[in-house]
């Protein structure tokens, strides 16, 4: 029994070659004939490609590395497309907030960052960041300097968060996850209220 990986490109559907990014697709004898229980006519997440195979659409991103590894890198929902500020104007290139999140959880500081985007009338989206710090005696605003020198330092221009707002604790799911409605919230009423 084996387990087969595709890539595909998002919005062609065309498979990707090694180390491009797009959504992870599988295929193996022992998977599921549809998704919903009792109902094998739902076929949502299946798709083929023309050749009677039948792959199951996992909704993640990630991609092959040259030695046949398979790299996770997020949720397709979680893209977000925006507008290069300088250089090749009006460029579009995707956001990856959780790639965005990674890079601010490495400073000690910093004990959970969530990112969700803001709309923008000339660059699509803009990232904006939450943070939580690892213990209330850190003063917020050397906090957020800190943060700020650390993402110029390590991402693109593009992926380098509009604000960063220091929460005295993160809203989180039942599941414990990070609350991103929560923070989109924040982010429309401050809008809202500017």
């Amino acid at each position: 029994v084996k387990t087969c990986v595709r890539v595909t490109d998002q919005e062609s559907r065309q498979e990707l070659p090694y180390n491009l990014i797009g959504e992870l697709l599988f295929c193996t004898p022992s998977q599921m004939k549809g998704y919903v229980y009792n109902k094998s006519d739902d076929t949502s997440i299946i798709e083929e490609f023309g050749d009677g195979v039948k792959w199951i659409r996992t909704g993640d991103l990630g991609y092959v590395d040259d030695d046949g590894f398979v790299h996770y890198v997020g949720r397709m929902k979680r893209i977000y497309m925006t507008r290069v500020r300088h250089g090749n104007s009006g460029q579009l290139i995707k956001i990856f907030p959780q790639r965005i999140e990674e890079c601010i959880e490495q400073i000690d500081e910093v004990l959970i960052c969530g990112v969700v985007v803001r709309e923008d009338e000339d660059r699509l989206n803009v990232p904006i960041a939450f943070v939580s710090l690892t213990s209330q005696d850190i003063d917020p605003q050397n906090a957020e300097s800190i943060i700020k020198q650390f993402v110029d330092k390590q991402l693109p221009e593009h992926d380098r968060p509009e604000d960063i707002h220091i929460l005295n604790a993160m809203p989180m799911t039942a599941s414990g996850k990070v609350d991103y409605c929560a923070l989109e919230e924040m982010v429309k009423e401050s809008i809202d209220h500017a």
